[in-house]
């Protein structure tokens, strides 16, 4: 299996890259279903497989910490 950080061919069965260390396969939180490393979704039940790290809220808007007699001047 060839391993998508840094192209090292591993050997079959392998779970982790011999030469970064990197998972190979994804394990479905949902169902437990194995999947190779660059699946998005789970191939036996399609839960997510990847997520964000931080997942950033989406920026206020000027309108809400911005106090009205200053925002009436923007």
């Amino acid at each position: 299996m060839q391993c998508l950080q840094c192209d090292t061919d591993n050997p079959d069965g392998a779970k982790f890259c011999i030469e970064c260390g990197s998972a190979l396969q994804n394990r479905c939180p949902n169902c437990g279903s194995e999947n190779v490393a660059r699946a998005k979704f789970c191939m036996e039940c399609g839960t997510a497989l990847t997520q964000s790290p931080n997942p950033q809220p989406p920026a206020p808007s000027p309108h809400t910490y911005t106090p009205p007699h200053l925002a009436e001047r923007i």
